[in-house]
């Protein structure tokens, strides 16, 4: 299911990352939490499963970041990482003015 950013206001970056949020991965990320510390899992399959997660890792260069357009390269980027499951971003910015 994918789900669509709001169309009310494009440059609000509130609304756009809660429209991305999804309470799903919370949810199964406090129920790991959880299972790590109940008495007695310590040692059990499920708790062993638990601890090798998968995570997905993406560095891009936003070249330009600062500047007006800037909100749909972010609108872009978040689409991205929701869109290929993204854990970590990181973004990095090699155009800068110091002027």
């Amino acid at each position: 299911m994918k789900r669509e950013i709001s169309k009310k206001d494009p440059d609000n970056l509130e609304e756009i990352v809660k429209s991305l949020t999804n309470e799903e991965n919370v949810n199964v990320f406090l129920a790991r939490q959880r299972l790590r510390f109940t008495k007695g899992n310590l040692n059990s399959q499920e708790m062993k499963d638990s601890m090798y997660l998968n995570l997905h890792i993406a560095a891009h260069n936003i070249n330009g970041i600062a500047n007006t357009l800037s909100i749909q390269k972010l609108h872009s980027l978040l689409e991205f990482i929701k869109e290929n499951n993204i854990d970590i971003m990181a973004i990095s910015e090699t155009n800068i003015d110091y002027h």
